[in-house]
């Protein structure tokens, strides 16, 4: 935007030149200062207002491989999975403008690896089923012609992008970012400990403890957006059972017990990934959002 001459400009100074300036009231208090009035000609001052960027320069990235595998019903079974290894690459607004590649990193919702099972299971139990032909008919109320369903998926963690605690001192521009100095990884990652942290707060630019560094003022750390580490997996099982029962030819009954998470596992959310925040750094605070324990539900339904 600044061009490199004055030429087609008159006798405009090169500050003059500079767009996303404002001119204020000719009443401004710093106006009256002859050092202000030199550097900002006119009574312009420096770039003390945001711009906005509009452009359609930025690119999203997905590859995967998908593999699929059903089995038909048959012998009381049907089967229906899918797996995907992905990777989605992007940009998110806080630097693009200035250095897209700062700004480019994994997906927030980025989850390289993903398994969906669902299945249908007539249990052999009952008449005319490979168990309990033979049972009388008070048992083979109870126990059989039941109907089983399952549904479950497992992701791989969300990626992650560390900060520190002082990083608004350093900089400005909202990139809150350490330098990776070592391997910051644990052999065993735990609730209290996803990731190598810091003992205490950096106090210094420059200062380095275990995997991380403090950047020196006006530097951006050189750990990229999302490229850091993946947060816990997410697993759940879910699961139904019917029961069918004749009560007349016309009235039929069927009894249904549906569980969400039938194993009760609790799913973690990211970690805290400021490295030298005293008493969170590196720890799984919550649960992740959504998650519940298990749930049961019963429902009878009449049908005619």
């Amino acid at each position: 935007m600044n061009q490199p001459s004055i030429i087609g400009f008159g006798s405009l100074s090169q500050a003059e030149r500079k767009p996303w300036y404002v001119r204020p009231c000719a009443t401004y208090p710093t106006l009256a200062n002859a050092t202000h009035r030199a550097n900002f000609p006119g009574g312009r001052l420096g770039w003390t207002q945001n711009f906005r960027y509009f452009g359609s320069d930025a690119t999203t990235r997905y590859q995967s491989l998908q593999v699929k595998y059903d089995k038909r019903f048959s012998h009381g079974l049907q089967i229906s999975s899918h797996f995907t290894y992905s990777k989605a690459i992007d940009y998110d607004n806080t630097y693009f403008p200035r250095d897209a590649d700062v700004a480019q990193g994994l997906s927030n919702a980025s989850r390289p690896k993903a398994f969906f099972l669902s299945a249908n299971y007539d249990l052999p139990f009952g008449k005319g089923k490979t168990f309990g032909s033979n049972w009388s008919k008070p048992l083979d109320t109870i126990l059989g012609g039941w109907q089983t369903n399952y549904i479950w998926q497992w992701f791989s963690g969300l990626p992650l992008t560390p900060s520190y605690q002082n990083c608004n001192g350093d900089q400005d521009v909202g990139i809150c970012r350490p330098n990776v100095v070592g391997d910051s990884k644990v052999a065993d990652q735990t609730q209290f400990q996803w990731f190598q942290t810091v003992s205490s707060p950096f106090t210094q630019n420059g200062q380095t403890s275990g995997a991380w560094q403090r950047p020196l003022r006006g530097q951006l750390g050189n750990s990229g957006r999302n490229w850091f580490m993946f947060g816990p997996q997410f697993q759940q099982l879910d699961l139904s059972m019917f029961k069918n029962f004749s009560i007349t030819e016309k009235y039929k009954l069927q009894f249904r017990a549906e569980s969400f998470n039938f194993a009760n596992h609790t799913n973690l959310n990211n970690p805290d990934t400021c490295v030298d925040c005293p008493g969170r750094a590196g720890r799984i605070l919550a649960v992740f959002p959504g998650h519940s324990p298990r749930l049961w539900q019963f429902a009878l339904r009449v049908d005619f």
